[in-house]
């Protein structure tokens, strides 16, 4: 039967990299105007060497990590030896009296959950509002912009600052609209 440590090895550890490629395949995926260069035998070489430091890391890690879990294994709790006359009394039966304590009555209950339901309505309404207005910004920017570009402004009426001011204004709605998405 094959350990914990063995099977994690063979699961995590990949293959030499000549398992899986040969110095003449690798040479064969360049052009064949570059397949004499010696840079590509220095390439594999040092793709090969990253490659077993990366196992040999990997592996060690390994093997680290399993001695850890053996250990933890091995520690005994030390368990409070019970009275004679003491009562046998199940531990989940003291949780159950102790959560007792923290139990919302069905009234209770009820009320909080009417009022998260508003507050949860309230937010939406709220999103929904900033959504609107920053469609509507993006629009009258776009809107703008397509102007421009199709040549309905005349060029001397509108300014190079004003069209770097839009511009400014177009990427903080953007970057605003980019803030709640990492929400």
């Amino acid at each position: 039967m094959e350990t914990e440590e063995t099977i994690l090895l063979n699961y995590f550890l990949n293959s030499e990299l000549q398992d899986n490629i040969t110095l003449q395949q690798f040479i064969k995926k360049f052009p064949p105007a570059y397949s004499s260069n010696p840079q590509i035998k220095t390439l594999y070489k040092e793709y090969h060497d990253q490659r077993s430091e990366n196992r040999k890391l990997v592996k060690r890690n390994t093997v680290e990590e399993c001695k850890k879990s053996d250990q933890w294994n091995n520690v005994k709790i030390p368990r409070k030896k019970k009275k004679e006359d003491e009562m046998d009394i199940d531990e989940e039966e003291i949780e159950d009296e102790e959560d007792d304590d923290d139990r919302l009555t069905l009234d209770q209950a009820n009320k909080l959950l009417s009022t998260e339901e508003k507050n949860m309505l309230h937010e939406i309404n709220f999103m929904k509002h900033e959504c609107k207005k920053w469609i509507q910004d993006i629009q009258r920017i776009n809107g703008n912009m397509s102007d421009l570009r199709y040549g309905k402004i005349l060029p001397e009426v509108i300014r190079e600052e004003e069209i770097i001011n839009e511009l400014k204004e177009l990427i903080s709605t953007c970057d605003s609209l980019n803030l709640l998405d990492c929400i």
